[in-house]
Order: structure tokens, then sequence, then C-alpha cells
């Protein structure tokens, strides 16, 4: 079967085969194959197979394709989720040194989830996947919109509680709650599923005029899960001078609300429920009295270089490179010069020195 793309024709010779190392955001969002097909910008096709004229829907044939990329991506994407889960442990552990309340909650998802499924893409279908990471996530606005509503729900007598953890607005001013809520993350790669939606009666639904009745034709609708049994890691704050006990009910609403009302799309029909996990975190958040390790200490004397500073960006690369043991530590470290130097990393000389940890 070939296939055309929404993108000049010299482009899309280059983007036929994307490469592993890749944004799978961008792969999902801009990467779409379309069926070279007589009707212009469909993805409904005809497949020859065995002498029989067989209806293929290419929105399954592109899902299909995305996620078996997505799984031989698995490696590359760990490393950098790996730096990224770090960083939030030493951000919030940071706001705990300041006087700040800090809550951890690990929960794992007990169905299939899904959010974002009514986000703009070319399938009708989407996902809300990470723009830089390239995985799902629960964003916190999702988060604090289920956990209001499930307060308002539990303890809907105790409105003084609600607007102070979520604010509200009255006479024409707003006030801002005190809780602070964070994206929840995965904390390992997760697995994604294939699943579908089949309504039997689109024609009713689509005023053709049609009763609902048998004889017609469902309409299978395809679209990407995350697969049970994934742990996230939901992180909430407390500024300082509140009273402690309204994060330990932030917990408690939080869990109870992920188990009773679910988060996301299609929660009525069993989709978005959480259980809680015994799963640990990995990865160690330093604090004063730990030792750093050597990765830490890279990026600690980093910060210290200005990024135009090419020489001792050089010499700390050298450096570094010589005394990390392992291939994984080394790709750590081209990946934090990276995104150190940003606009200017392509063109400097480090690019050359890292270029055979770069991914």
């Amino acid at each position: 079967m070939e296939y055309k793309y929404p993108l000049p024709e010299e482009m899309s010779k280059i983007v036929k085969s994307p490469p592993i190392k890749c944004s799978m955001s961008l792969y999902f969002n801009k990467w779409v194959k379309w069926p070279k097909t007589e009707e212009s910008w469909s993805f409904k096709f005809n497949e020859k197979k065995e002498k029989k004229i067989k209806n293929k829907e290419g929105k399954k044939e592109f899902f299909e394709d995305f996620r078996k990329h997505y799984e031989k991506s698995k490696t590359f994407i760990k490393d950098y989720l790996d730096l990224f889960q770090n960083r939030n442990l030493k951000l919030i552990e940071t706001l705990k040194n300041r006087g700040y309340e800090t809550k951890r909650v690990l929960l794992k998802n007990s169905t299939r989830l899904i959010c974002g499924l009514g986000g703009e893409h070319p399938t009708e279908t989407s996902i809300t996947l990470h723009r830089f990471l390239g995985i799902p996530y629960i964003p916190s606005t999702s988060i604090k919109g289920m956990l209001r509503a499930s307060v308002e729900t539990l303890i809907p007598n105790e409105q003084d509680k609600i607007n102070m953890l979520f604010g509200l607005h009255e006479n024409n001013q707003d006030k801002r709650g005190v809780l602070i809520l964070f994206d929840a993350f995965p904390i390992g790669v997760p697995s994604l599923e294939i699943d579908i939606m089949n309504p039997h009666y689109s024609k009713w639904y689509s005023n053709e005029g049609l009763w609902p009745s048998d004889d017609l034709d469902p309409t299978p609708i395809f679209f990407l899960t995350v697969a049970p049994g994934t742990t996230f890691n939901f992180n909430m704050v407390l500024p300082p001078n509140n009273d402690i006990f309204l994060i330990d009910e932030a917990e408690k609403y939080l869990i109870q609300g992920l188990s009773i009302f679910g988060i996301g799309a299609k929660t009525r029909v069993n989709y978005g429920y959480f259980e809680k996990t015994e799963t640990e975190l990995k990865g160690k958040v330093t604090t004063k009295k730990e030792e750093l390790s050597l990765i830490d200490k890279a990026e600690k004397e980093l910060q210290l270089i200005k990024p135009t500073d090419a020489g001792r960006i050089g010499t700390f690369i050298d450096k570094y490179l010589k005394e990390l043991k392992t291939d994984k530590e080394k790709r750590q470290l081209a990946g934090m010069v990276r995104m150190y130097l940003g606009k200017n990393f392509k063109k400097s000389k480090a690019k050359e020195k890292l270029k055979a940890y770069l991914n």
C-alpha cells in the first residue's frame, strides 16, 4: 500500500521512514500518513488480497504503526524520563526545604486510561502526549478539576475548605486556592493499547434520515489508551503558613476521587480508575547530608558555567567523559549539555565532543 503525507513532495520522501530516536509527540501529531486513494485525503482504502477486495480503515493502520514504533523507542525514551523524574524529585525536595508541605502519591490505573481523547487530530481520536518526552501523562489541570469535583461531591457542606483549597470567583474577583498540583507522570515508560468504540447506528446519529435498526452496519472507531497497571506519580504542594491538615485532606480525596470517579475520558464505561500501589519511585533525591552522585555533580557544575564560555564547556565535557564509567551516564551528560546550551548547541564544539552519545 502506498501512502502520502500532508507535506511538500521532496520532504515527503525524507519522512517516509521515521527514525527510532524521534519525538513520539511530533510523530503522532505531524507524521500522519494517508493512504493514496482517488478520494482526496481519506483514511479509507481497499486492499486486494487473495483476489478479494477488502475494505480497510487507515486510521487503525496508523495507530498500529505508531504503537509499534513507540514500543521500539522505549529504551531511548526511558533515559530522558529518568532524568525528568529525578529533576522533579529535586524540585519537590527543594520546596520542602523551603517550608512547603509536600505529598507524593503513587497510584496505578486498574483500568485503561485515556486523556485527551477529544483533542484535535486527523484521526478524530487523540491522546495527550508530553511535548518532549512523547509519553502519556495526566495534566495538572485535569487532576485539579477531578479533585475539586470529587471534594464537592464527597463533602458538599464544607464550602469554606473547598474554597481555601481551590479558590473561588466571587463579586468579579478571583481568589486563588492554596493547593498546588503537578502533572502526573508514569514512573516508567507505559505501554499503549489500541481500543475501539463501535457505534451501531451512526447513520441515525448523523441525521441521515434512517431510523436505528439492526441491519445498520457498525462503524468502528479506534483510539489509543494507556495499559492497565501503569503506576503514576501524583505530587501536591502546600505553601508555608497554611494548615497542614489541608494537604492531608487533599491526599485522601485524591485517592478516593481516582478510585470512585476516575479521570480522563469515558469514565462512565470504566476507563480511568486508579488504586493504590506498593511500587517505590526509583531515583534518589539528594539532600545536604547525602553525597552527590557523579552525574549530579556534573549537573551542578554545569550550572556555574556560562553557556557562551566555549572553553570551560569543552574542559567540563573532557573531564566528565573520562570520569563517567557507563554509556548511560555519558548519554545523560550529552543530553544535559544539549538542553543547557539550547539553540547554540547545534553549531558548538560540544556537539562534536559528545556526538557518540547523542540520541
